[in-house]
């Protein structure tokens, strides 16, 4: 138990570094989704050029106010090549309506979010099957198996502004995008509180039993 304590203790600190470092790194000018830097993760990004809506993809098990919906992908083609954007979360019900509005935008379009970095994923599309061909519906982000084939960096735009911790989200007509101006967090400190007070409950119950006097049992009359 105090191990684990001690344990939490460290991931307190370190959620304290990645807190530290997603501020720094959301301060930051945005940079060119078709020319990022080394380490774009966590960065603000901008992307212009037309969005592929025939190819979009849908990230499927995504729940917003209590509704399942889904995630809308699209690449996004400019002139110095193609960026996967998410464009945002879409209810279940209306994925359709939701495509015609978009793809009724004709032309270039400007995107501009937060890029998140994933590593190629064997097992993004789950059971779904191809539908016409393509894999349209996934589980998890592999960004360049979800291109089908077009090139396209390690990074996703989360498009949308940035919504505090505690901030109702504004944008209510789907795609409902945005995030989170603050790094997510677990409360490692209540858990080290608890282990460490479980510690010394526990040693302490041991040592009142311990000095207890168990008086031997009276012997029955012969």
């Amino acid at each position: 138990m105090g191990s684990l304590g001690v344990w939490q203790l460290r991931r307190l600190s370190e959620a304290g570094a990645v807190r530290l470092l997603f501020e720094q790194r959301i301060a930051q000018e945005p940079f060119d989704g078709t020319a990022p830097p080394a380490d774009p993760d966590l960065r603000r990004v901008r992307v212009s050029g037309v969005p592929d809506w025939d190819h979009y993809l849908l990230l499927a098990g995504k729940y917003m106010w209590g509704e399942v919906g889904y995630q809308l992908l699209v690449p996004v083609r400019g002139a110095g090549g193609a960026v996967l954007v998410n464009a945002g979360w879409v209810p279940a019900d209306e994925v359709e309506p939701t495509l015609a509005r978009e793809r009724a935008v004709v032309g270039e379009r400007s995107y501009e979010g937060l890029a998140r970095v994933f590593s190629e994923d064997a097992g993004a599309a789950g059971t779904f099957p191809l539908e016409d061909g393509y894999q349209r519906r996934w589980r998890g982000i592999s960004p360049k198996a979800m291109a089908g084939g077009v090139e396209v960096p390690a990074f996703v735009v989360y498009e949308g502004e940035g919504i505090a911790a505690d901030a109702e989200i504004p944008d209510r007509e789907p795609p409902i995008g945005g995030w989170r101006t603050e790094a997510p967090e677990r409360p490692h400190g209540q858990y080290a509180f608890t282990w460490i007070s479980l510690m010394f409950t526990l040693v302490l119950v041991w040592a009142s039993a311990s000095t207890q006097r168990i008086e031997p049992a009276a012997k029955p009359p012969r």
